[in-house]
């Protein structure tokens, strides 16, 4: 019974949430805010949602390149299923169907693919977390300054895989086996060029979707671009809470009004940004995965099954 009212928690919320906005302001009312928004922009808006998508995939290509060389596009649909999926599940249960997906599609052993996810979550938060302090400098300092505390905090991974030999050892000495710290620290790849494009997809992948999230928070909230990359840095970052409902509701609406605050939105401007960016987040990623549903593949054969030869 305990665990049947666990599963029935963010059913809840998701339910809270919607009947919420419909009794204080009303869905009609949230939703009109798109009529300010032309045809091409929302279109633009969408296009660079799935570049962001396309650039993720391609630090999953490079990374796991052995095993899935020549297969960008089957690569592409995993990476747009494993997001929708992400995106909908509660609980982040959709992080599951990575090592899955990559099992299925390339023989890859969850071994492999598990702490591969986990080292690209760290370079996600990295990134998301550099471009929050160079968001919330910008507000405070000169521009230089801002850009020089992000360029330093930038510079961090670079620093853990130059000194991998001696975290490594000291991980071994003061983690259990089980600690998902050790199994990032195993991960970390040999070569140096393998671990900068790693960080360079990231930050590509992270920089076109963050404009076009705070391009669209910004328009509904009108506040700067600056002022909209809070919203946008603080809506993604309450995303990867272990506890959400389902499509994130609820928790994401209230990272980007959080991440508002500062800049004096008013709640009806908050409310609407909030909302139709999460809207939008969702829709984009249902978009990705109709594209995954008819994107053509060879069936190949797997790494798992080259290696078995």
């Amino acid at each position: 019974m305990k665990h049947f009212f666990i599963h029935l928690v963010p059913w809840t919320i998701l339910l809270a949430c919607l009947a919420a906005v419909e009794y204080f302001w009303g869905w009609k009312t949230v939703l009109a805010a798109w009529q300010s928004f032309s045809g091409q922009a929302a279109i633009t808006l969408l296009c660079l949602m799935l570049i962001s998508y396309a650039l993720r995939t391609m630090r999953l290509y490079d990374f796991f390149q052995q095993a899935v060389a020549g297969r960008y596009g089957l690569c592409l649909r995993l990476m747009l299923y494993h997001n929708i999926l992400n995106n909908l599940l509660p609980f982040r249960s959709g992080e599951l169907s990575f090592p899955l997906l990559m099992k299925r599609y390339f023989g890859v052993s969850y071994l492999v693919s598990t702490p591969g996810l986990l080292l690209f979550r760290l370079f996600d938060l990295h990134v998301i977390l550099t471009l929050g302090l160079i968001a919330v400098f910008t507000g405070v300092v000169d521009a230089g300054p801002s850009l020089m505390i992000g360029a330093i905090a930038g510079l961090i991974p670079f620093a853990v895989f130059y000194f991998r030999q001696l975290l490594n050892t000291w991980v071994l000495a003061h983690t259990s086996e089980t600690s998902q710290f050790r199994v990032v620290v195993a991960a970390l790849p040999e070569s140096g060029w393998i671990f900068l494009r790693c960080w360079w997809w990231s930050w590509a992948n992270w920089s076109v979707k963050l404009y076009a999230l705070a391009w669209l928070i910004g328009e509904f909230a009108g506040v700067s671009l600056g002022a909209a990359l809070g919203g946008a840095v603080v809506g993604e970052l309450s995303s990867v809470l272990p506890i959400n409902a389902p499509g994130n509701a609820g928790t994401y609406e209230a990272g980007i009004a959080v991440g508002l605050l500062p800049h004096g939105v008013s709640s009806e401007r908050m409310v609407s940004a909030a909302v139709n960016t999460h809207l939008f987040v969702l829709l984009a990623s249902a978009v990705g995965a109709l594209l995954a549903w008819v994107l053509p593949f060879s069936k190949q054969t797997t790494w798992a099954e080259h290696d078995n030869e």
